[in-house]
């Protein structure tokens, strides 16, 4: 059965609100720990931090959970009472919100925080006498919501209002800022219901005592965050627990309830934080020395006695002239002894501590820390001396910056409209005349002068190879260079190695053989030492993707490991330093602006396998535009245009010589602007992949994040050679070069997300479950036989093949249905793909 926690928490996640899991029967967040619940420590921090994804599907899982929000950028007055008068009041002061919850009684209108109230925190409430009619529920509190089951009534709470927090976005709540409490009082006063002061302004009127009393120096230092941590938790008051550090929560026990509970049921509402501390129950101010006395029922000199073992050790003149004031200024509290809002301690605690119980206090000291001083007879002398000591300066602490909460994003129907799940055919499909210029003329030609015909083999092969030619001269103004890695992925047989022998011959017939790199890359170092000779690179890596597997066994060598890690910094050195790894028994390398481009040719299989999860979390993979490059059939080469191909590529170099002058290359480096619509488009690019990096995240899809991110930066870099192709002397970014970069990065993000879902596994039991499915999945709308599964996956063990069809079946990926079998015997299990 499941928990109102997993019911609504996703989609309260995914609308920017923080939930959090309740124990059942109570309005505490709790922990589900080895069969148990427990209240949750230190909750209140996902009141400023993003909750994980991941946590809320581990939460989903715990039994009979209820849900409540946290409060932070969304806020909740709740009003504890059914009286109209209250209500009316509360119309004229306030704009009503879109959704209201109730519970026992009342109801919890939900805000945005606004202007005024951002510095406030835990709750303003509304008093009659000592009933609560209204509070204002801050950041550091949080709210039960449906359906959760009521402690006391035993139902759920309900919505009053037809949306729900499920229904609408945390942005798109109302705002309520302060001037709404001048309201709000003004229009409660007239009913005779005045604000309590909040707690910060409760501890704040607390100010500093100059005196020098021995009780006084004790009540401050047991104030420290590290002293409250200690002696705190060692009185052991009831529902003790702590809030952040430094700051506690527990029952005044020693004190009778003011609405008549028993001592379980009460609310922990004596709160202590280095700034004071406070019964907020009746309005009272305690000291660490009334907090002790009034729970352990001893005298002020046994509490004093008490308290100083977990206190630091007074600070010595020398200390406090040259050590830091770590807490400030306003870190004080009022003075023990003779307090007249104190309760006396032997009539407080007389219920609770029978009569002639000990309370001893003989305990032990800790020792002297050691930054202490010892002063002698001759301190003064001592202190001169050290007047001329120079101590490290000491600055206030900086206000922690702001956390941005993640907004309302997609939806799953515009992730799908944006990212279909059939990449459809290859966007582009007359090279000539969908891009015009040198691109354009080179694809034509190689798949022309192929012998078989592909359906994205020639733009394939043509943007590396003048990504190479082009490259450390072309840059655009937002510092992207040429480079490109591209792979051909296609069965045997389709042709994809016919596309390579004509791009090295008119490389070589225009005088650009040297620029053509080896066919195979042994090491890290043998690439390295590559392109030390010639810093701009073309490989064309045939069985790319065995090459690949090959690196990432387990058995492999080091220096064959060290191709990887070099393809992703040699990608992104293209427009800097690259100074290579540092040897004990040779001299660094250091290239300026290697540029490396890359045409691998390899199967799907061999290609998609070859990579892990690994290569999602580091981004290597999304480096790589993939072609899917179909087969259309065999057919005789045609290169009557290779004269025309080889003068414009010799027209190209001659720029680059005439340019590529100075130290290195690099004084005349060119920059290709870009076009006001190209710039529009560039952003609108970047802001639509950010959304659907943020679903992919958010939805747990594999790779997303990397690779989405990277469309924008391929597209441009696309582009950019469309551009120099067009006019290599003076290259200009325009709109079509830009909608040729965007189609292809686009296609090639899109087929990537498809096949990472069905293919990258980092064991051997999750690649036969992608295999099984991808198998049932080609099948379509026939399904697959379950002897036909069994004849695909000899390999797989009966008892194993059938725990990965149940798998599916129950993450809802695959269907099984039994039909009766027409020859009779058996029935006939067949599996369909959801």
């Amino acid at each position: 059965m499941s928990s109102p926690f997993c019911t609504i928490a996703a989609l309260l996640w995914e609308n920017g609100f923080t939930p959090l899991p309740v124990m059942p029967g109570s309005k505490i967040p709790g922990r589900y720990q080895g069969g148990v619940w427990r209240p949750m420590r230190g909750w209140t921090r996902f009141c400023d931090e993003v909750l994980p994804l991941y946590q809320i599907s581990q939460w989903e899982k715990w039994p009979e959970a209820g849900i409540s929000i946290v409060h932070g950028t969304v806020i909740g007055l709740d009003v504890d009472t059914d009286r109209k008068d209250v209500a009316k009041a509360i119309f004229n002061a306030i704009e009503p919100s879109p959704v209201k919850r109730r519970g026992e009684k009342g109801y919890v209108a939900y805000y945005r925080i606004g202007e005024g109230l951002e510095n406030n925190k835990a709750r303003l409430c509304w008093k009659n006498g000592n009933e609560i009619l209204c509070e204002l529920l801050l950041r550091g509190t949080h709210s039960v919501i449906p359906p959760t089951l009521h402690p006391k009534t035993g139902k759920p709470y309900f919505w009053l209002t037809p949306e729900t927090l499920g229904d609408i976005g945390c942005d798109e709540l109302p705002e309520l800022k302060g001037e709404s409490l001048q309201r709000l009082d003004e229009e409660l006063g007239k009913l005779g219901v005045k604000r309590n002061q909040s707690p910060e302004q409760m501890l704040v009127r607390i100010r500093p005592d100059k005196s020098s009393s021995p009780w006084r120096k004790l009540n401050n230092r047991a104030l420290e965050p590290a002293a409250l941590d200690q002696w705190w938790p060692a009185l052991k008051m009831p529902k003790s627990a702590s809030r952040r550090s430094g700051a506690w929560e527990a029952v005044p026990f020693w004190r009778p309830s003011t609405s008549g509970r028993r001592t379980e049921e009460r609310n922990p509402n004596l709160k202590a934080a280095p700034e004071g501390i406070v019964d907020f129950g009746v309005g009272r101010t305690h000291t660490p020395l009334d907090v002790v006395m009034c729970a352990r029922g001893c005298s002020p000199v046994m509490a004093k006695n008490w308290l100083e073992q977990y206190v630091r050790m007074e600070v010595t003149k020398l200390e406090a002239e040259f050590m830091p004031n770590r807490r400030g200024e306003d870190n004080f509290v009022s003075e023990c002894p003779d307090r007249s809002d104190v309760p006396d301690p032997v009539q407080a605690v007389s219920s609770s501590f029978p009569s002639g119980t000990p309370h001893s206090c003989e305990q032990s000291r800790p020792s002297e820390k050691s930054y202490h001083y010892e002063k002698s007879g001759d301190s003064d002398e001592k202190d001169a001396e050290h007047t001329s000591w120079c101590m490290a300066p000491v600055f206030r602490r900086a206000k922690p910056r702001p956390k941005n909460r993640e907004i309302r994003g997609l939806s799953s129907a515009d992730f799908e409209t944006l990212l279909p799940r059939d990449a459809g055919p290859f966007p582009i499909t007359n090279y000539r005349h969908d891009c015009p210029g040198l691109l354009g003329q080179i694809a034509s030609y190689l798949e022309k002068a192929g012998s078989t015909e592909t359906e994205a083999g020639g733009l394939a092969v043509a943007l590396p190879m003048l990504g190479a030619v082009m490259g450390r001269l072309y840059a655009t103004s937002t510092g992207l260079r040429t480079n490109i890695y591209a792979v051909a992925l296609g069965a045997s047989g389709t042709g994809k190695t016919s596309l390579v022998n004509p791009a090295k011959e008119i490389m070589r017939l225009s005088e650009l053989g040297s620029l053509i790199g080896q066919d195979r890359i042994a090491s890290g170092a043998g690439l390295i030492k590559m392109l030390v000779t010639e810093p701009r690179r073309i490989c064309f890596l045939d069985e790319f993707g065995h090459m690949l597997q090959q690196i990432g066994m387990p058995g492999a060598g080091v220096h064959a490991r060290q191709i990887i890690s070099e393809f992703t910094q040699l990608f992104s050195a293209a427009r800097s330093l690259y100074t290579g790894t540092a040897y004990a028994t040779r001299a660094p390398v250091e290239i300026d602006c290697p540029h490396l481009c890359l045409f691998g040719m390899a199967t799907p299989e061999q290609f998609w396998r070859a990579f892990s999860s690994l290569a999602l979390e580091d981004g290597s993979i999304a480096r790589y535009l993939v072609f899917p490059i179909g087969y259309t059939g065999s057919r005789d080469p045609d290169c009557r245009s290779r004269p025309g191909i080889v003068s414009a590529l010799e027209h190209l170099a001659a720029i680059i010589g005439s340019r590529s002058k100075g130290h290195q290359g690099n004084t005349g480096l060119c920059i290709a602007p870009l076009s006001e619509k190209v710039e529009t488009a560039r952003q609108s690019l970047i802001k639509t992949m950010d959304a659907c990096a943020e679903y992919a995240e958010r939805n747990s899809i594999k790779g997303g994040m990397a690779i989405l991110r990277r469309v924008a930066e391929n597209a441009i870099k696309i582009a950019l050679i469309s551009a120099v192709g067009r006019n290599p002397a003076k290259p200009f970014i325009e709109k079509i070069d830009f909608d040729i970069g965007h189609a292809i990065a686009r296609w090639s993000a899109t087929h990537m997300l498809i096949n990472i879902a069905s293919h990258i596994a980092d064991n051997q039991f999750e690649r036969d479950v992608n295999d099984v499915e991808r198998f049932v999945s080609q099948a379509e709308k026939k399904g697959r036989i379950w002897r036909e599964i069994q004849r695909k996956f000899r390999r797989i063990r009966k008892r194993d093949l059938q725990d990965i069809i149940e798998g599916l079946e129950k993450e809802g990926s695959v269907r099984v249905q039994t039909d009766p079998n027409p020859q009779g015997g058996h029935p006939v299990k067949r599996i369909f793909c959801t």
